[in-house]
């Protein structure tokens, strides 16, 4: 018989470690069609910021959110992703199997970079926005964007210094 093996449904980038000469080795342990879990992260890194535009780049490009792929989770934390980086896999999302998307810590997405996600992520049911630069805006669009474009939400983590009672 065939034993689990939790490695195989789930890949750790840390993206202290990633670099052009290596990047086609990640993405072929992506295509897996057993991963369901792709969680990016980073410590502290001089080249944060280019390897998570680097990696975005090719996960836009390289077919690895499609719905084709077993991909259903993907976690980034600490991440120095920018708005228009994260346009590219919020663009993607509508033709992927993903349900959760965890952007925790990720402090340059803002209101504004948030906003494709929520007009493109119809399969999400959850959905973690802790400690982002997001404000009442954030909170704006998921109400007006909840019956109709993210129909199967089901669980909502918000965490930010930025909300207020209003």
């Amino acid at each position: 018989p065939k034993h689990f093996n939790p490695k195989k449904l789930a890949i750790n980038i840390d993206i202290n470690k990633l670099r052009h000469d290596n990047i086609e080795d990640y993405l072929k342990k992506m295509k897996n069609k057993s991963l369901r879990t792709l969680h990016i992260y980073s410590q502290d890194c001089q080249d944060r910021y280019f390897n998570t535009e680097l990696l975005l780049g090719y996960l836009a490009t390289k077919d690895v959110l499609s719905e084709r792929e077993g991909v259903q989770s993907v976690i980034f934390s600490g991440q120095e992703v920018t708005n228009e980086g994260m346009k590219k896999i919020f663009n993607r999302l509508k033709n992927s199997r993903i349900t959760k998307l965890e952007l925790c810590y990720c402090k340059n997405l803002t209101d504004r970079g948030l906003l494709p996600l929520f007009q493109n992520a119809s399969k999400l049911e959850t959905l973690d926005l802790k400690l982002n630069s997001c404000s009442d805006e954030t909170l704006k669009n998921i109400a007006k964007h909840l019956p109709t474009e993210l129909p199967t939400l089901k669980n909502l983590f918000l965490r930010s210094d930025d909300f207020t009672d209003n």
